[in-house]
């Protein structure tokens, strides 16, 4: 079992890139044709933004840039699911998946 509390660090490697990956491919196309008026761009924006930071703020000894990446996505997790509380069970189920992800990095002690 201690051989599978070493790979611990990888393993949240993995989820933060995964994070990044899943976000950037669920909410860059949004972004990419900028329509500035859209609520809906900014909140893409604002998860593909939370993911780097999260990503980026791995790197970082201190972690504050983890836990400000990792509010963002929960403060814009909760408004959508605040929002689509009556949408379809899988996008609400993403939803709450990539908030809870999201208070997991928010809460965390260490900065691995």
């Amino acid at each position: 079992m201690k051989f599978f509390q070493k790979l611990s660090p990888v393993a949240w490697w993995l989820l933060r890139a995964s994070v990044l990956i899943f976000i950037i491919l669920r909410y860059f196309n949004t972004t990419k044709t900028l329509n500035l008026s859209s609520a809906s761009f900014y909140i893409a924006l604002t998860f593909i933004v939370a993911a780097v930071m999260i990503l980026v703020g791995g790197f970082y000894k201190q972690g504050t840039l983890t836990r400000v990446g990792a509010m963002l996505l929960c403060i814009v997790g909760g408004y959508l699911i605040f929002v689509n509380i009556h949408a379809s069970t899988d996008y609400l189920s993403l939803l709450i998946l990539l908030t809870s992800i999201g208070f997991v990095f928010l809460t965390r002690k260490e900065n691995v």
